[in-house]
C-alpha cells in the first residue's frame, strides 16, 4: 500500500497523520509535511501512526531530523504506533530523546 498523508496545523500544533507505507518513495512527501510544518510557530508536533504498516530507515531519519530541528521546549508526540513500525522507532533511539512522547489515544 503506498503512503497517504495529511498535515493540519491548529495555532500551535501540527497534526501528521501517516497511513500505509512509507518506503523510499514516500520520504519527499512527509520530509515536505515536516518542513511545512516546521514553517510555522508551532510547539507540539504530533503524529498519528495508527494505520501505518512500515517505516523505512530514510523515514526514521527524517523524523530524527524534525525532532532535532525543533525548538526547545517544543513536543513530537507520536500516537497509537503499531508493533512494526514502533519497533524501528525505538531502535532508532526516538523513544529516548528530549521532547519525545509516546501515547495511545483512548479508545
Amino acid at each position: 500500500m503506498s503512503l497517504e498523508a495529511y498535515l493540519t496545523i491548529d495555532g500551535a500544533v501540527a497534526r501528521i497523520r501517516l497511513m500505509g507505507d512509507l518506503d523510499e518513495e514516500a520520504v519527499p512527501l512527509l520530509r515536505s509535511l515536516l518542513q511545512q510544518a516546521a514553517a510555522h510557530p508551532v510547539d507540539r508536533l504530533v503524529l498519528r501512526l495508527d494505520a501505518l504498516e512500515d517505516i523505512c530507515a530514510a523515514g526514521i531519519r527524517c523524523l530524527v531530523a524534525a525532532q532535532q530541528a525543533m525548538a526547545e521546549g517544543a513536543e513530537m508526540i507520536f500516537l497509537d504506533v503499531p508493533p512494526g513500525p514502533e519497533h524501528k522507532l525505538r531502535l532508532a533511539g526516538l523513544h529516548r530523546a528530549l521532547g519525545v512522547l509516546w501515547a495511545a489515544v483512548p479508545a
